[in-house]
């Protein structure tokens, strides 16, 4: 027997220009018969698999996210930011001041995970020198999740992923408890980190506000 396949049977994506490499071959057979008439016989098969296709993750230019995929942005724009701030010795908190909004959601937005208003582009743009056509990007939607792993490598991010492995059924028997069936929103969400003075040593107080968003029956 014999399958095959190749690209001129496929249909082209979407969000894709052109048909990606893709070959499959599947062969095989079997053969049987009789080595000692009534009393013993013999059976084998024998198959093949070919596989050749193109694994990637980059998006073609046409699509309105594929610099965002593909690493130009908003990574060389953040790139820069981050890099001005070191710079300058700038703080987040100077910088969110100026653009009217708290740190914590400005430094999300610098980061490349929220979008400026243009007003609020054109200031970052002031303070970290960015051109019109990078202020523009931060303007965009962006394609949301700044980190490169599922399991966090960075130490300090990851004690947010142990938290969530550690405390994550607590949290969600408490405000199942509190509040009944439903879900913490993380986009009408607030927050406010401080430093915690303390003799033992200072602490980080992390203080996550978001509206309750039950189930509704249909």
């Amino acid at each position: 027997y014999y399958f095959g396949r190749d690209k001129n049977l496929n249909a082209k994506n979407a969000l894709a220009t052109s048909v990606p490499p893709f070959e499959q071959y599947r062969l095989g057979g079997t053969f049987s018969g009789p080595i000692a008439l009534n009393k013993t016989h013999i059976f084998a098969a024998v198959e093949y698999l070919n596989i050749d296709k193109a694994n990637t993750v980059a998006l073609p230019d046409s699509n309105p996210f594929a610099a965002q995929q593909n690493g130009n942005y908003p990574f060389t724009v953040t790139e820069k930011i981050v890099d001005t701030k070191v710079a300058k010795g700038l703080k987040w908190s100077d910088v969110a001041a100026k653009v009217g909004q708290s740190k914590e959601w400005v430094t999300a937005a610098c980061l490349g995970q929220m979008t400026f208003t243009a007003e609020q582009a054109a200031v970052v743009g002031e303070i970290f020198g960015l051109s019109s056509e990078e202020q523009r990007w931060l303007t965009v939607v962006p394609y949301k999740g700044s980190l490169p792993s599922a399991v966090p490598t960075d130490p300090l991010i990851y004690r947010f992923y142990e938290l969530v492995n550690v405390y994550g059924t607590t949290f969600k028997e408490l405000i199942h408890e509190e509040f009944g069936d439903g879900i913490m929103s993380a986009i009408d969400f607030k927050m406010d980190l401080r430093r915690e003075p303390d003799p033992k040593g200072d602490r980080v107080n992390i203080v996550m506000s978001g509206k309750f968003l039950p189930y509704k029956t249909y």
